[in-house]
């Protein structure tokens, strides 16, 4: 029987993750939760076994016992803060640490984002991007998730896009040239991490992602789901970016909206698109799940 660890498991991916694997596998399950999480709410399962750790910490004899024995590891925990610099050396110190307990690096896979690329303009995606070239160096893997979209966000960069469209009675465009969105559906993620869970050889990096979709499109279809009159405002990417790092430097608008932005209109897609990032968004039909 495989073992699959996760950390960030009560993050919502990390939960859409854990899901599928438990409904579609046969695997044990070790979940790194966050000492935020709430106790009396972890997983409850025969084939899961629970931590709540600061992985910040030095990890205790039996969480590294039990990390030398796992098949995979999804590192899907990410700290955020005001201090980009900062929080990126945290993120690689946590990185290097799941590394060393593991009995291979290629065991580990950090959930990374279609904003952790080469020319990313925002603190999180350089943040995410250091993490990648750390991955790469120490021979980790990483899969690029895309724009997660499901019918009714908890969270997240999506549930902000359909709050827009729901409560404002404007349809925001961009003139000029439309920076693209990689959106994948929740369902397709799910089939994602499945097979790289069981895939005895998967890639260096995985694009988790659909196919690119220009933002006034994905615009018009996040709006269809609330039908009203709008008026169009209309703005220029190249404005939109340089208000926000100007801002951020500046510091007259809050450091998380404008990295919100710089995430959001600008995607690498020379980066994304090209031979290193292996498109792996597709349907599991070719795996049995039961061979775990």
């Amino acid at each position: 029987m495989k073992m699959i660890a996760l950390t960030g498991a009560g993050s919502p991916l990390g939960r859409c993750c854990v899901e599928v694997l438990l409904e579609r596998t046969d695997c044990a399950l070790l979940l790194l939760h966050s000492p935020r999480a709430d106790r009396d709410h972890l997983p409850a399962h025969s084939r899961v076994k629970n931590f709540v750790l600061d992985l910040e910490q030095p990890l205790d004899a039996a969480v590294r016992e039990s990390l030398g024995s796992v098949d995979r590891l999804f590192h899907f925990a990410w700290l955020r803060g005001p201090d980009a610099v900062s929080v990126s050396a945290r993120n690689r110190g946590i990185l290097a640490r799941l590394l060393e307990a593991l009995a291979g690096p290629e065991r580990l896979f950090l959930i990374s984002s279609v904003a952790g690329t080469p020319h990313t303009k925002s603190a999180y995606g350089r943040g995410k991007y250091e993490a990648l070239q750390l991955c790469e160096e120490r021979g980790a893997r990483a899969a690029l998730v895309g724009l997660v979209t499901e019918p009714d966000p908890v969270r997240g960069p999506y549930r902000l896009l359909r709050q827009v469209a729901r409560r404002l009675p404007f349809a925001f465009r961009i003139r000029g040239p439309v920076p693209p969105v990689f959106p994948v559906q929740r369902a397709i993620f799910a089939e994602a991490m499945l097979r790289l869970a069981l895939d005895p050889n998967p890639p260096a990096r995985a694009g988790v992602f659909e196919a690119p979709i220009d933002f006034n499109r994905f615009m018009t279809s996040v709006e269809a789901h609330f039908p009203r009159r709008r008026l169009t405002l209309r703005c220029s990417a190249r404005t939109l970016l340089g208000l926000a790092d100007a801002g951020r430097r500046l510091r007259i608008v809050p450091a998380k909206l404008c990295d919100q932005v710089l995430t959001f209109f600008y995607k690498d897609s020379e980066f994304l698109l090209g031979p290193s990032v292996v498109p792996y968004a597709a349907a599991a039909s070719d795996l049995d799940p039961r061979r775990a």
